[in-house]
């Protein structure tokens, strides 16, 4: 069987797609709402028609966006064209949009170890029925209890981990813009944005101190994000 020609990819690419994902898709709908009754395959091929139709004229695209520095970034004017139906038209047009993207700095591929871990003494406080307000996990620490050890994370993620409760020890790192002994500043932001990502992937408790700006030790999404929007933005306009 042969290849068809480049030119035709165009065309056939989004044929090929569009058929798979609706056939699938309008399958699925009209089977969790009508079931499989008399008559379900004409209710579904009307379906599979109507979005076919739909989906194949629309195309996604990713417009990718090369920098070489961090802080925002806005989507300059770029052009689209299209040859849609079957070559026999052509249309094009510039767009002109207000976008724009935060960059972070690139991570350093061989950062220095990070400051050592702190272990920050609390009381257990204890509800009605004896037991600890759970606060999340935290990375196993040699000498955690076993009842401690939070199993079905292990299960799903084959990563150790340990349940950390409301007033008992917590373990923290402190990362500091001016503790880093490397003149560069890109580099000093690199490193700090490696040992970030690092541990919110352990799951680590870490607190973030630069140019007047400190974030306490803490840990998730938001975070990670004001942290590394802080880096992104170090002595940068945001505008």
């Amino acid at each position: 069987m042969q290849k068809l020609p480049p030119r035709h990819n165009a065309i056939a690419m989004p044929f090929v797609l569009s058929m798979l994902m609706t056939i699938v898709v309008s399958g699925i709908s009209t089977l969790t709402v009508v079931g499989l009754k008399a008559g379900w395959h004409g209710l579904w091929y009307k379906a599979w028609l109507l979005s076919w139709a739909v989906a194949f004229p629309t195309m996604v695209f990713v417009l990718p966006i090369a920098t070489a520095e961090r802080g925002w970034v806005r989507l300059e004017r770029f052009g689209v064209r299209t040859l849609f139906p079957f070559e026999l038209f052509r249309a094009w047009a510039w767009l002109h949009m207000d976008i724009r993207g935060l960059v972070y700095p690139a991570p350093a591929m061989e950062p220095p170890e990070p400051p050592p871990t702190l272990l920050a003494h609390g009381h257990r406080q204890h509800d009605a029925r004896g037991e600890e307000d759970f606060a999340g996990l935290r990375r196993y620490h040699p000498g955690d209890s076993p009842r401690q050890v939070a199993w079905k994370a292990f299960a799903r993620s084959g990563q150790v981990l340990s349940k950390q409760f409301s007033g008992a020890d917590t373990s923290s790192q402190w990362f500091e813009f001016d503790a880093i002994p490397v003149a560069d500043v890109e580099m000093r932001l690199s490193i700090l944005t490696r040992w970030i990502i690092d541990a919110d992937r352990k799951l680590e408790d870490y607190g973030l101190r630069i140019a007047g700006v400190e974030f306490a030790p803490s840990h998730g999404d938001a975070h990670r994000r004001r942290c590394l929007e802080t880096l992104a933005l170090f002595n940068k306009e945001d505008d």
